[in-house]
């Protein structure tokens, strides 16, 4: 894991609201050195404008104790997870949990992939939700996909994440669908008692 002292996380923070979080750590560090002297006058830019004046205040007054939290977004974190409990390396890196020296940005691997076996570009906007929502098991992407494109999302999908889709299958073998609500018990011994909901559609 790569350590960074708390002024270059702040730096990495006025970059990420500056909207440059898909470049690298070192690439976010070393563009707020390049633009010091500029900042302020650069406010307007921001893709997040109140995150980003507040994060320059804090990085002007580095001897003061700011009590400025920064935000670290995850990439795909129901992946990142899925990758760990399953071990999957592949996964792993797609999602940037190993070798996070370069961004990796796991949903223009999936398009990249499906616009090589459907030989035409296939975008990363379109297949953005359809990756999302499999990993929280939507079986079917019919309402975005076609069938042609859905069939190649899925093989690419078994073929780039394997762990994760095995880690489905195992969740989805143990679900009781007859249950009223689900009993767990969290490491520190709190038991989560979740019930099971239906939505429905009701006019009045």
């Amino acid at each position: 894991m790569k350590q960074f002292t708390g002024k270059q996380y702040l730096a990495i923070d006025i970059a990420n609201s500056m909207g440059l979080d898909k470049l690298t750590w070192d690439d976010r560090i070393r563009w707020v050195q390049d633009h010091d002297s500029e900042l302020e006058a650069l406010t307007e830019a921001a893709d997040a404008i109140p995150q980003y004046r507040k994060a320059v205040y804090a990085w002007r007054h580095l001897d003061q104790a700011s009590g400025h939290m920064m935000f670290l977004d995850a990439t795909a974190s129901g992946l990142q997870i899925m990758a760990v409990l399953s071990g999957d390396i592949e996964t792993a890196e797609a999602v940037n949990l190993v070798d996070p020296n370069e961004r990796k940005d796991v949903y223009q691997t999936v398009a990249d992939s499906m616009s090589e076996l459907l030989n035409y570009t296939v975008s990363k906007a379109l297949i953005k939700k359809p990756v999302m929502t499999h990993f929280y098991n939507k079986s079917s992407h019919e309402d975005v996909l076609t069938s042609e494109q859905q069939a190649a999302f899925y093989e690419v999908l078994n073929g780039k994440f394997q762990g994760p889709q095995d880690i489905m299958m195992v969740l989805n073998k143990r679900w009781n669908s007859q249950a009223y609500a689900h009993k767990f018990t969290m490491p520190d011994g709190h038991v989560c008692h979740i019930p099971v909901t239906e939505m429905f559609d009701k006019e009045f």
